[in-house]
């Protein structure tokens, strides 16, 4: 990594370059979530517990938007349920 004002070599951890005192620029890790079903933990297809993993947000509520959404569009969102469990690959073990 190097300085975006002078052009130095940053020492990876650094906060401010150490010739011109400028700040170093954040680097965010890599996100390396996937969306996969998962073999177990799944009720129908596995795509709310997929989601769930992949999201960070627990599998219950998961469950419960798709019942709500299902139950608001008139099945349109579990007939998105049931392309999903084709589309989404299934987790590797």
């Amino acid at each position: 990594m190097t300085c975006t004002k002078c052009g130095k070599d940053l020492v990876p951890e650094a906060l401010f370059c150490a010739f011109c005192g400028q700040a170093a620029p954040k680097v965010e890790p890599e996100d390396d979530r996937v969306l996969t079903r998962p073999k177990t933990g799944r009720v129908i297809g596995g795509v709310a517990a997929g989601m769930s993993e992949a999201f960070g947000i627990p599998v219950r509520w998961m469950r419960v938007m798709w019942v709500v959404l299902s139950i608001v569009t008139v099945g349109l969102v579990a007939i998105l349920y049931l392309v999903l469990c084709f589309a989404i690959p299934e987790e590797k073990s």
